[in-house]
């Protein structure tokens, strides 16, 4: 874990710049919902086994 830093923001604009980036072009979650639906429904699946999240 020794290589895990934290980001800093050299000031307020670069945040927001940093931020405008995040959210320009596709995002995770459009990219995300153009998979195929079965393998969506198998990485739904994994993540939901990984945190005990099944009944």
């Amino acid at each position: 874990m020794s290589g895990i830093q934290m980001r800093k923001f050299n000031s307020f604009a670069d945040f927001l710049a940093r931020m405008a980036d995040l959210f320009r072009g596709p995002t995770f979650l459009m990219t995300f919902l153009r998979v195929d639906p079965r393998f969506r429904e198998k990485v739904l699946l994994t993540v939901s086994v990984v945190n005990n999240c099944y009944g």
